[in-house]
């Protein structure tokens, strides 16, 4: 994981995350495509990310997107992140067969190495 320049830099404001990691899930009510947080980042995990949807909208759900964000805190409401450029999400590399399987339509939750390795076991 890339380390981010807020902790190289500390003048700089604590804002601003390079190269997150979230994944695009459809909004239950209103059916859009939205990006959230994954965990296990140096952000807190399941933050919703405003950005455009007809950037991401592209691909299925269950793509994982790799971006850089600002941390937006209104006074009234819960924090959220915002895209840095929208115009530059892209499909995170890091996530290539994940990704692939997503696009395929099979199960994220079983990669093709562990069926191979599965039938390997079965056959002796």
């Amino acid at each position: 994981m890339q380390l981010s320049l807020v902790e190289l830099f500390p003048e700089l404001n604590k804002g601003l995350f390079l190269d997150i990691f979230a994944k695009m899930t459809l909004d239950p009510r209103t059916r859009k495509p939205t990006l959230t947080t994954l965990n296990g980042q140096r952000v807190p995990g399941d933050f919703k990310i405003r950005c455009q949807h007809k950037y991401i909208g592209q691909f299925p759900e269950g793509t994982i997107y790799k971006l850089d964000v600002r941390l937006v805190n209104y006074k009234k409401g819960k924090p959220y992140f915002s895209a840095v450029q929208n115009r530059r999400i892209q499909r995170a590399l890091e996530f290539f067969d994940h990704n692939m399987r997503i696009q395929r339509g099979f199960s994220p939750a079983v990669s093709v190495s562990t069926r191979m390795l599965q039938r390997r076991v079965e056959l002796g």
